[in-house]
């Protein structure tokens, strides 16, 4: 849901909780809305542009900010998320499509797999074993509705 807020808003909400219990907080970030299409759409922050089509770089500015790094360009430049903590929360993508795990393996990121259908169980452990060879933090979870 992270096509709802801002970068900034969700670096701040995470390093408060941060501050307040040390290393003991996971981040998860995930692009689907959450709802139907009209309500995502009335929840967009973005103006004009999809939250979804902003995913990668929302990430990538989130984790930025995160680090304390300074971003040099856009509305977030020179910003930085308050409170200052000791530690970083660690930081996971969510996801449930090839498109969401491309982008945890872009970013270097861990991935937690929602498996959301059977046809997908083979097409994701030769997807998983292809983009996550390098990257050891991936959590897969399995569900089945009747």
């Amino acid at each position: 849901m992270l096509s709802h807020y801002s970068p900034l808003k969700v670096a701040e909400n995470f390093q408060v909780l941060q501050a307040l219990h040390p290393n003991r907080i996971d981040m998860g970030l995930g692009r689907a809305p959450g709802s139907d299409a009209r309500t995502a759409h009335a929840l967009q922050s973005f103006g004009n542009a999809s939250g979804s089509d902003r995913y990668l770089e929302s990430v990538l500015e989130i984790r930025t900010l995160l680090r304390r790094e300074i971003i040099e360009t856009g509305p977030l430049a020179g910003v930085q998320a308050l409170p200052l903590t000791e530690t970083m929360p660690e930081l996971w993508l969510l996801a449930s499509s090839e498109g969401s795990a491309s982008v945890a393996a872009h970013c270097g990121l861990p991935l937690s797999w929602a498996h959301l259908s059977t046809v997908m169980v083979l097409r994701l452990a030769t997807f998983i074993e292809s983009i996550f060879v390098l990257h050891l933090s991936t959590a897969i979870q399995l569900f089945q509705s009747v």
